[in-house]
């Protein structure tokens, strides 16, 4: 058996939680988009679906900053974000990771 592991987790929740809100009518989702397989070998990945353009995924590792008050991704190795402005950081990595800064942005 071959293993792999990635740097994204998928989440996701039941269509019935929090008053039938579902990711289908808040427009969000969390997709694969790196991964690197147990023997060494990396791939981004992406979804591209003809049927809605509109769900849509970027490919490759990615980081996201505040851009106007606004989070935004860009590819992790373009240059546009340091590792200061990186607002994705660490929470879980084969059980919990003490997070050292907080943006308190979202919680």
């Amino acid at each position: 058996m071959q293993y792999a592991y990635t740097q994204a987790v998928a989440f996701g929740m039941g269509g019935g939680l929090l008053q039938r809100v579902n990711r289908d009518t808040m427009s969000f989702a969390t997709k694969l988009s790196h991964i690197v397989y147990a023997n060494g070998t990396e791939a981004d990945t992406m979804k591209l679906p003809k049927s809605d353009p509109l769900k849509y995924s970027l490919p490759g590792i990615m980081a996201v900053k505040s851009v106007k008050g606004v989070p935004t991704a860009f590819p992790a190795d373009g240059g546009h974000v340091s590792p200061e402005e990186n607002m994705l950081q660490v929470v879980w990595d084969s059980g919990p990771v003490e997070v050292s800064r907080h943006s308190g942005m979202f919680w």
